[in-house]
């Protein structure tokens, strides 16, 4: 049977930790030192930072190369920019081609190229229809009506 001593004024006696205390260190320290811990770990992390650069992998994998995009464009400029653009830095660097398309930008012609399946975009160029008289313009990709609303 231990005794109790009386306390001595002015010192402190330290504290022992609670056996729980004791115990779960104890138990923590022999699941890390574990093998099936670090594989464990390893692997929590590796999943990790494998679906944080799961979409940029995907993307990757899904890459068409080079995709073909129609520019209507009556006035030419915008088409002459983008085609200089391209040949300067070359549609692999870029991932696109551009090609001149005459007419009218209208949603008819629009939806007419897509449906083609020549190209994977159009963009649509409308001089003089922005809100302060400037060129506007409309990339679709798709052949949905409410894509080519703005047109």
């Amino acid at each position: 049977m231990s005794r109790e001593r009386a306390p001595v004024p002015g010192v402190r006696r330290p504290r022992r930790a609670p056996r729980t205390a004791v115990v779960a260190a104890h138990e923590f320290r022999a699941i890390v030192r574990s093998g099936a811990f670090l594989v464990a770990a390893l692997a929590g992390v590796a999943l990790i930072a494998l679906m944080s650069f799961a979409p940029a992998i995907l993307a990757f994998f899904d890459r068409k190369g080079v995709r073909d995009v129609a520019v209507v464009d009556p006035g030419g400029a915008t088409y002459e920019a983008l085609a200089a653009a391209v040949a300067t830095a070359g549609p692999e660097e870029l991932g696109f081609r551009v090609r001149r398309e005459p007419g009218p930008a209208t949603p008819e012609r629009v939806r007419q190229l897509l449906r083609d399946g020549h190209v994977d975009a159009v963009l649509a160029v409308r001089p003089g229809e922005g809100p302060a008289g400037e060129a506007a313009f409309v990339l679709t990709t798709a052949t949905a009506d409410d894509a080519l609303a703005p047109l």
